[in-house]
């Protein structure tokens, strides 16, 4: 019995020490990936691959290599048959999944890591990762969880309260944001760590505190961002706050000189071309208020665009444009009532069954049919004529209902 005993173990020590030794040129593969060489670390693995074709740890080497190199559907594909569980290979599929909008598929991988792993090197990206996962689902409370548990991670803390503020902005609370954002600037190197740069970061912080009526904020903010690099984004976000201070003639400048800025965006140039008519039309200039208007009238119109229009028309007493405009406004506006009631339902009560509604709706609009699939086959069925008609069209990959049917006195 005692031979037998030695036999079966050194029959184990040998395959053990054969696997090692077989295994052993997958360390520069490691070394490959942590030192961000996706490229060598596939060449490496491959190599390797072609002699030990079955190797579950060279398969999963090679998986997280193609992640790295953006080759998501062949990394699933492994993940898919060889499964996870240590975790760089969770957080590896974990981002597979989710850079294909699949949130749900990938918060399950994120959370596994999570709570079981909590001190691996890991952890802290899966918290990031697992808060923006809840986020896109519409769970802005437990998206929180894990951004302010990540803010308490060491060498972490400043990207953690850098997500805390960036949730509290999406949801309207710009108080909690500037607060959360607050905490990022008190941190040594606090900027220098996060995963945008210096100016953009400024450049959040001075729309949010604009946004609170506090100028003399907002100014500090912009003044920083703009000293860092001079972006026609900045100089929009500087004549708004010289013009709610009341000086008109910065104002001014920072608009025509965004306007003309290389690399405006659409955005900012809509903006810069507004807020130039809407000081035209305050020095009482309407056929210049209608120069900077008119290259916007074919652009996705808000009320405020049509108000504008509205306004410069009757002081030129074109009657019968400002009559159209004026009725264009008021449809705007309340198509826009509409979308900040939805907005406002989502960022208040998410897992309302309208709420789910709605995301599963935004997600078909996507293209995202996964993940609106999973969100309305996890819902009731109802009676209503434009949930039914919803459900009808993911599942069956046919045209949406449009939002002009969705009930809104149900928010």
């Amino acid at each position: 019995m005692a031979w037998l005993l030695l036999v079966v173990s050194g029959t184990v020590a040998g395959i053990w020490g054969f696997s090692w030794l077989t295994e052993r040129p997958l360390e520069e593969v490691h070394a490959s990936l942590e030192s961000d060489q996706p490229r060598q670390a596939l060449r490496q693995v491959n190599r390797f691959l072609a002699r030990h074709p079955q190797s579950d740890t060279g398969l999963l080497l090679k998986a997280r290599a193609l992640t790295e190199l953006g080759r998501i559907r062949q990394a699933e594909r492994i993940f898919e048959t060889v499964g996870a569980t240590e975790p760089a290979d969770l957080h590896a599929w974990g981002r597979c999944l989710a850079s294909r909008g699949q949130w749900s598929a990938a918060l399950l991988l994120f959370e596994q890591l999570v709570s079981s792993h909590p001190h691996h090197f890991h952890h802290p990206k899966a918290l990031y990762e697992a808060s923006v996962c809840w986020s896109r689902l519409g769970r802005h409370d437990r998206a929180l969880v894990h951004a302010r548990n990540l803010a308490q991670v060491e060498h972490y803390q400043a990207r953690g309260w850098f997500l805390v503020g960036s949730l509290h902005n999406n949801s309207d609370n710009k108080l909690k944001a500037v607060e959360a954002w607050d905490h990022v600037k008190r941190i040594p190197q606090g900027l220098a760590s996060l995963q945008l740069t210096a100016d953009k970061f400024h450049l959040a912080y001075a729309r949010a505190a604009l946004e609170l009526g506090r100028g003399r904020l907002a100014r500090q903010a912009i003044d920083q961002s703009l000293a860092l690099k001079r972006t026609a984004e900045a100089l929009v976000i500087s004549g708004e706050t010289s013009f709610r201070d009341g000086q008109l003639q910065l104002a001014r400048k920072d608009w025509t000189e965004a306007v003309s800025h290389p690399e405006i965006q659409a955005d900012a140039l809509r903006l810069a071309r507004l807020s130039l008519a809407r000081i035209e039309l305050q020095q009482q200039h309407p056929t210049k208020a209608l120069q900077w208007l008119e290259p916007l009238d074919d652009q996705h119109t808000t009320s405020r665009t049509a108000y504008l229009f509205q306004r410069a028309h009757t002081m030129l007493d074109h009657t019968d444009t400002a009559s159209h405009w004026k009725t264009r406004t008021i449809a705007l506006r309340k198509q826009e009532d509409r979308d900040s009631t939805i907005e406002r339902a989502l960022t208040e009560s998410p897992r309302s069954y309208w709420s789910q509604i709605v995301q599963a709706y935004r997600f078909a609009q996507q293209g995202n049919t996964e993940q609106a699939l999973i969100m309305i086959n996890q819902l009731p069925e109802s009676d209503n004529d434009f949930a039914k008609d919803l459900a009808r069209a993911i599942r069956n990959h046919t045209t949406l209902p449009t939002l002009d049917r969705l009930p809104i006195k149900h928010f």
